[in-house]
């Protein structure tokens, strides 16, 4: 859908909802990522040998999955604002076969109070 003068009002509301939830996710994502970061870091800087500079800088795991989330909602939520996207697919096929559904959704509906609960619906039609 491009949000143009021909795009139904409906439509509109429905995008305005999807990059609303789109950023409230990233923002979680973002707090989990500094605060694992943090908590990383400081017990990372208990363990070096200060004095040993090879020690001094450990290596970072740059590529883990939450980091790779984080940069598809970013990238997303760009290309909403600038109308540069159409549609987002992403191939589901066997993702969810580790994943505890029902705390998904119970996890879904704690991030936020008023969680569209035609959100939940669609969700768990495409889970189950």
């Amino acid at each position: 859908l491009h949000r143009t003068q021909k795009t139904a009002a409906g439509n509109r509301e429905i995008i305005k909802e999807i990059k609303q939830l789109l950023e409230l996710i990233r923002f979680k994502i973002q707090t989990e990522i500094k605060k694992n970061m943090e908590n990383h870091w400081e017990k990372i800087v208990k363990k070096i040998d200060h004095r040993d500079p090879n020690k001094f800088f450990p290596v970072i795991n740059k590529y883990s999955i939450v980091h790779a989330i984080h940069k598809l909602l970013t990238d997303v939520i760009s290309h909403i604002d600038q109308d540069l996207i159409g549609a987002t697919l992403i191939d589901l096929e066997k993702a969810f076969d580790t994943v505890w559904l029902h705390g998904l959704i119970y996890i879904l509906i704690i991030i936020t109070n008023n969680f569209p609960e035609h959100l939940i619906g669609t969700i768990w039609s495409i889970i189950t």
